[in-house]
């Protein structure tokens, strides 16, 4: 069997109204989709999310750098293939665009894995459950009264059916970010969880300390991403001082990020993204 094409698509998708969060505007979604051809009739589809503006970014090193090493080539050595594409975007980048057009790749080649095995992904990589728990994630910043925001969307959030929810912190000024969690836990009530989520929005570990003690009364889950990705000591100082969990890893890349987040005791959940880290073989 031989891969015969590797078809890209740069996607844009616009946010219909004003929407931030603590460290940007969101204008748009960008995704970039991906298509495995064979010259047996299967086809391989992968994605990734490539942030606000990356989309044209991530296709482009797709098709000039990874695309090359993979024609004509068994799609069914799929370790072999991540290693040649790492090597290969040594001097490009081994975080971001790079990792992410991997990934895309990656979860290509897995999924055209199971379509030749018969089996769903889940099922190919010995999983189980034919159930998993979701919770609503939301409390983007957006115009208007920032508490009664939170306090309607909540509401809807509820009359969906879910009962665990994240939001947005990190943002708005100290006080205002706390009031907005003291409505969004009152609005959901003693029995639902509620985590929070900052986007890298402090600089020192004493600005998320201070934050986290304030809002500790409201029953936090987890706080998430409280400090750039790349202070991974700051992170492990935070998730020694507080008894509310700490998670971060959505944007890190590799066995080799989560290795030093793992060594240093930085998170109490890693937060491992197949669309972000190298794919499903990460």
């Amino acid at each position: 069997m031989q891969i015969t094409d590797i078809r890209t698509v740069a996607v844009r998708v616009p946010v219909e109204r004003p929407t931030a969060i603590a460290t940007r505007q969101l204008g748009a979604r960008e995704y970039v989709l991906v298509w495995i051809d064979t010259d047996v009739g299967h086809t391989g589809i992968g994605y990734t999310y490539a942030g606000t503006v990356g989309g044209p970014v991530v296709e482009t090193l797709l098709q000039a750098a990874l695309r090359p090493l993979l024609l004509g080539q068994d799609p069914q050595l799929i370790e072999r293939h991540w290693a040649a594409m790492y090597q290969e975007v040594l001097l490009t980048g081994r975080r971001g665009a790079a990792l992410r057009a991997i990934s895309a790749v990656d979860i290509a080649l897995w999924d055209l894995l199971g379509k030749l095995a018969g089996l769903p992904l889940y099922r190919l990589l010995g999983g189980w459950a034919d159930e998993v728990p979701a919770y609503a994630s939301g409390g983007y910043y957006r115009p208007g009264d920032p508490v009664e925001n939170i306090r309607e969307e909540m509401q809807s959030y509820m009359a969906l059916g879910f009962t665990d929810y994240k939001m947005k912190v990190g943002g708005a000024p100290f006080a205002v970010d706390v009031a907005r969690v003291q409505a969004a836990r009152e609005v959901i009530g003693p029995a639902g969880r509620l985590a929070l989520d900052a986007n890298n929005a402090w600089r020192w570990p004493h600005d998320a300390i201070r934050f986290a003690r304030a809002v500790e009364p409201y029953d936090i889950w987890w706080l998430e991403e409280p400090l750039s990705p790349e202070d991974v000591a700051g992170h492990a100082e935070i998730a020694r001082t507080l008894e509310i969990p700490v998670a971060t890893g959505e944007i890190h890349a590799t066995r080799w990020d989560f290795r030093d987040l793992i060594a240093c005791q930085a998170a109490d959940i890693l937060q491992t993204d197949a669309g972000v880290l190298g794919g499903v073989t990460e």
